[in-house]
């Protein structure tokens, strides 16, 4: 996320010292639960996948 590439930069540049700095920076927002049915999801899922699988060779290397 780029909340992570954030961290991430400032660790690299010591605007934080150490990772446990962050968890006093880190809290939940917001959640998100799912409303489709975990049936659906898997058939969407899986028509997805097939798709995906369908469009290898496309492109000659």
């Amino acid at each position: 996320t780029a909340l992570g590439a954030a961290y991430a930069a400032g660790l690299a540049v010591g605007f934080w010292a150490k990772v446990e700095d962050l968890r006093a920076n880190w809290g939940v927002d917001k959640t998100w639960e799912p409303k489709m049915d975990s049936a659906k999801r898997a058939t969407l899922f899986n028509g997805w996948l097939e798709a995906v699988k369908r469009t290898f060779g496309w492109v000659k290397q």
